[in-house]
């Protein structure tokens, strides 16, 4: 675009793709095993949740199930994925709220050398920001197993 003129002049713009930023809640509703549990290799931890997402759009919210590290202020987590794309995506949430189970073999878990004890986990909710990066809309406290 190019404008020529006399000034002092002044330009007003709106930019129609700005969007009210998502806040969300998590509410954790069932862990198993159950909090205070030893894990074991052959453990599989699931946490359902109760979500709800303000300002919410299809195809930018996900869940993952975070460990605590042994790198303060850090976790990492073993994604389930919804395809071959890399990185990989976690199954998208389809409605504003509602009620979703996500999980986690502790196996894949117990691999992290960053991995601390005893194990402590949270239920992160996250919206794409980017091709590759997400902001965090909210957490659950910590989840803590043996």
């Amino acid at each position: 675009m190019q404008m020529t003129g006399v000034g002092p002049w002044e330009l007003h713009t709106t930019d129609v793709e700005a969007k009210a930023q998502a806040e969300g809640t998590l509410i954790v509703r069932s862990v198993k095993p159950a909090v205070g549990s030893e894990l074991t290799p052959s453990s599989k931890i699931e946490v359902t949740v109760d979500y709800e997402i303000q300002n919410f759009r299809p195809d930018t919210f996900h869940l993952s199930i975070q460990f605590e590290s042994t790198t303060p202020n850090q976790t990492f987590s073993a994604v389930v994925t919804r395809s071959t794309a890399t990185p990989p995506i976690p199954p998208a949430l389809t409605a504003a709220s509602g009620t979703k189970t996500v999980s986690a073999n502790f196996a894949d878990i117990a691999r992290h050398a960053t991995l601390k004890h005893p194990v402590r986990a949270k239920v992160y909710l996250h919206e794409a920001t980017g091709e590759m990066t997400s902001r965090v809309v909210a957490t659950t406290d910590w989840i803590s197993f043996r």
